[in-house]
């Protein structure tokens, strides 16, 4: 019975299809032709900070409470075999300021103690004294870099006013 069934389907189903006739396309018309290339680059990285986070505001600062941005996560990625990224103060040292690292308030006053960061690969607070290297990686790809702060420690010797520091975050591939 059940071998009846699926020969009496199969038959239905090519009567069917005789019944139908299909209509008949005329050849397309060549027009012309083109050919699309794309060139990729080698060695080529990209670093995307947040929305808003042109200017961190560490809020007001006291020897009790240093002042400490919100943490941002950074999305960074590249198609070399190995890159980094760095976060770094690109400010070249002079008396008395700016020095590299530190906050000053865009005159002669820096504070006493050097601005600091963590996230990614840097776990513990470290000075912007020297670049410090948030991620790196090995081959080509891309990552989210999480939980970036900046944190500023300030001591009582240190002169009411607004204190800042620019700092940029670079892309090295090798």
């Amino acid at each position: 019975m059940k071998k009846l069934a699926i020969t009496l389907s199969l038959v239905l189903a090519l009567a069917i299809a005789a019944a139908v006739s299909l209509p008949v396309l005329a050849a397309p018309e060549t027009l012309g032709t083109t050919t699309v290339t794309v060139t990729i680059e080698d060695n080529v990285i990209e670093v995307v900070l947040p929305p808003g986070s042109e200017n961190l505001d560490m809020g007001p600062a006291t020897p009790q409470d240093p002042g400490t941005t919100t943490p941002i996560d950074i999305i960074v990625g590249s198609n070399a075999d190995a890159w980094d990224l760095v976060v770094s103060d690109q400010r070249t040292p002079a008396s008395p300021v700016p020095v590299k690292g530190y906050m000053d308030n865009g005159t002669t006053t820096k504070l006493t103690n050097a601005t600091e960061v963590q996230g990614g690969a840097v776990t513990a607070w470290a000075a912007l004294t020297s670049d410090q290297t948030l991620h790196a990686a090995t081959a080509p790809g891309s990552a989210t870099v999480q939980d970036v702060e900046f944190q500023q420690r300030v001591e009582y010797t240190d002169p009411a006013g607004t204190y800042s520091i620019t700092v940029t975050f670079l892309g090295i591939t090798y």
